[in-house]
Order: C-alpha cells, then sequence, then structure tokens
C-alpha cells in the first residue's frame, strides 16, 4: 500500500492489485482519504489486503522481503524501540 499526502490531511492511498494472483474479491476502496470514513474503509480492509500479500509472497518468495519485514518489526515492537 502506497499512502502520499496531498495537503492538510488529505491522502492519496493505493494498493496494487496485480499482488491478487487467486482473484480473491477485493474491497471497494476509495482512491483518497479525505474523511474518517475513508480512513475506515482502508483500516478495516487491511487483513483482505495482507491476506492477498501473504498469499503471493508465499508462491513468489523474495528474501529480501522477508528481511525488511524483520527490521521493520525489530524497529517498532522491541523493548529499544521508542527510545531515545
Amino acid at each position: 500500500m502506497k499512502v502520499k499526502e496531498l495537503g492538510n490531511k488529505f491522502y492519496s492511498i493505493f494498493f496494487d492489485y496485480k499482488y491478487n494472483k487467486v482473484e480473491a474479491p477485493l474491497p471497494d476502496l476509495p482512491n483518497a482519504i479525505n474523511n474518517k470514513y475513508e480512513a475506515r474503509a482502508w483500516v478495516n480492509s487491511f487483513q483482505i489486503l495482507k491476506g492477498i500479500m501473504d498469499v503471493y509472497f508465499s508462491k513468489y518468495n523474495k528474501p529480501d522481503r522477508e528481511f525488511q519485514q524483520l527490521v521493520a518489526r525489530e524497529n517498532n515492537f522491541s523493548t529499544i524501540s521508542n527510545s531515545k
């Protein structure tokens, strides 16, 4: 997913549907987030979109992506991740 700020509290948002090789049903999501309802639609779809990505990468494995995920997880959830 790619999120880009367009202005004061407005964002464009993109998910690359090429990852949906199994042609799972996809949620109808807005291309921009202009209010809390559009943001909520995306948040409610995270599990579905993550599942699509998981299926894709289980078939088209990329070790560098797994390493990136491990680094991000460590940076966000380790006991010193929020230390200054």
